[in-house]
Parts: structure tokens; sequence; C-alpha cells
């Protein structure tokens, strides 16, 4: 998966990054063995929020406080990762199916432009109540 991932060009759709920072995360600490740290670099706690409860419990090990067991830390970010690319939340540059669906709408301008002419030639709302009564 790392391999993947690494290949890819992903980016977050919307300003919510922490299942990229995450991800992130955990590729600096691959080659650790069974622990990876629960902070960065800068001393701030990785945010995990974006995971169930039951994840954010098994990732943490009771006997080893400020740490995440690598091996489940690595399958809720995958996890994540996945729903993410789903539903849209996490994009791929360059395909389609993945791809950030916000660049792939028209702008508005245009919308107004083509849609123009229906609005001349179609009933108003009310004319529209009138007639389905």
């Amino acid at each position: 998966m790392y391999d993947l991932t690494s290949r890819l060009e992903l980016r977050a759709t919307s300003e919510d990054n922490r299942v990229l920072d995450a991800l992130a995360h955990a590729r600096r600490h691959k080659n650790l063995r069974d622990y990876i740290p629960e902070r960065n670099e800068d001393g701030r706690p990785v945010d995990i929020s974006f995971a169930t409860l039951n994840w954010q419990k098994a990732v943490r090990d009771k006997n080893r406080p400020g740490a995440f067991v690598r091996k489940h830390f690595e399958a809720m970010v995958f996890a994540a990762l996945a729903e993410e690319l789903r539903t849209g939340d996490v994009a791929v540059a360059g395909p389609e199916e993945y791809a950030d669906r916000s660049e792939q709408l028209l702008p508005w301008e245009d919308v107004e432009a083509k849609t123009t002419w229906w609005r001349s030639v179609s009933p108003s709302p009310a004319t529209r109540r009138r007639t389905t009564r």
C-alpha cells in the first residue's frame, strides 16, 4: 500500500487533511518495528479524530503511552483513505474516477448562460402550480 500511495498524487478536496497527514506520519515511520510515535516531529499529536472510537482504541496500547501500534495504525489509515477516496474527500490527480469533482464543475456564469433559453421558455413556478392542480 505504501508503494501504491507513494506513486499517486493524493490531495484533500476540502480543508480536512487529517487522513493524508496520518498517512504521511505512517510513511515516515513505516520502518519501525511495532510502535510509532503518537506525536509529529514538531511535537504536536497526530490527529486521528477522523477514525471511529473503536479504531482510536485499537491503535493505542495501554502499556505503551505515547505510541501507536504500527500495524493497527496503518490499517486504520488505509481503511480511512479508501473511504475518503470513495466519497470524494480525497482525490487522485489524473484519473477521472477518483479526480477532484469540484474541478469538473462548470463555472456558474457558464451554467447561467446555458440555462437562459430554458428559463425563457419554461413556465414560472406559479404557472406550474396552477396547471398541475
